[in-house]
């Protein structure tokens, strides 16, 4: 039985809202113009959840964050076709030949996100994958496709552990381990995240979410 997917409002973040089905996530973000973008929509989204989505307001871009999640692109877009779809420029080549479906760079986007909001291309990665940074208050989050998940999604407990590294994103997303590792060992360590957004299971919280996101980097070895 495929689960009911709804979108809900993503405490206690006020523009940001979420979806999952089973152990997967697709985010929400509100624009500056007050339009929203939609990241790694989900397949099997219902009537209620499009529904839900347009009360909050128009979708005006659709983002596949790595050439890998495009399960739900297709049905988004045909779902809003004003919306512009997008992807980074490292992942289009492909998602281009896998959906059939022309896409545009981040570029458009980026002018459209409000200052609190910014995207972060990682290093070292050969499935282009993107990451959103959101500071709000005391909180800095950061949405995250393969590169950690979170611990499995639970009907009746929800943001329950420590982030962890996703099995295949070793093999399938790194292309330049000690790049790769650098690189994010600096953004980590600078940005300093106190809540995780995986499109792979469960949301992480808490001030020792940088440590433990050091220690998932630490222990990629090929």
């Amino acid at each position: 039985m495929v689960n009911k997917i709804t979108f809900q409002k993503l405490s206690p973040f006020n523009n940001l809202y979420e979806a999952t089905n089973g152990n997967l996530r697709s985010v929400a973000l509100k624009l500056s113009s007050k339009s929203l973008c939609l990241v790694s929509p989900l397949a099997n989204t219902s009537e209620e959840a499009w529904e839900e989505l347009e009360s909050v307001a128009e979708v005006k871009f659709i983002v596949a964050p790595n050439h890998y999640h495009n399960k739900g692109a297709k049905d988004a877009t045909l779902r809003f076709p004003n919306a512009q779809f997008c992807a980074p420029a490292n992942a289009i080549s492909r998602l281009e030949k896998v959906t059939g479906l022309s896409i545009n760079a981040l570029n458009d986007l980026e002018m459209q996100l409000p200052k609190n909001i910014t995207i972060v291309e990682p290093v070292g990665l050969k499935t282009g994958e993107v990451w959103f940074c959101i500071e709000e208050g005391r909180n800095k989050a950061l949405i995250v496709v393969d590169a950690f998940c979170g611990p499995k999604i639970l009907k009746n407990k929800k943001e329950n552990g420590t982030p962890q590294l996703l099995k295949t994103f070793p093999s399938y997303g790194v292309e330049g381990r000690e790049k790769y590792q650098e690189w994010a060992n600096d953004f980590v360590s600078l940005y300093s995240p106190n809540v995780l957004i995986p499109c792979h299971g469960d949301i992480c919280r808490g001030d020792d979410l940088e440590q433990e996101l050091l220690k998932c980097i630490k222990t990629i070895t090929r």
